[in-house]
């Protein structure tokens, strides 16, 4: 709500702000949650919890398609994840925990 004054009158409005996040800020903030290597994966790939990360984050791994193919619970501060099954290619990891969200890109070969 912002007020507004001049020369005796008065007035006051709301409005709703979007931010939007400029290319490769989304990263700078990503990475103090998160360390996700090695990057490309061959077998498997660790997801290691930074500081900032407190408390029980929800991991899903989105194939090229957008159809979920893993889902894990990160609770410790570093899990290995196993992606021998999987096929070549770009995943999309996404870390979320209440209303936080957080994707990454990963390269399996």
């Amino acid at each position: 709500t912002v007020y507004v004054t001049k020369e005796g009158c008065a007035g006051k409005a709301t409005a709703k702000i979007k931010f939007i996040v400029c290319p490769g800020m989304e990263e700078t903030v990503e990475s103090s949650f998160f360390t996700i290597f090695p990057n490309p994966a061959s077998d498997r790939f660790t997801v290691e919890k930074q500081p900032a990360a407190l408390g029980r984050w929800m991991l899903k791994i989105y194939n090229h398609t957008g159809s979920l193919v893993h889902k894990a619970t990160i609770v410790e501060n570093t899990t290995p994840i196993d992606v021998s099954g999987f096929s070549k290619g770009l995943y999309l990891l996404v870390m979320s925990s209440g209303e936080r969200s957080f994707t990454y890109k990963l390269v399996c070969q």
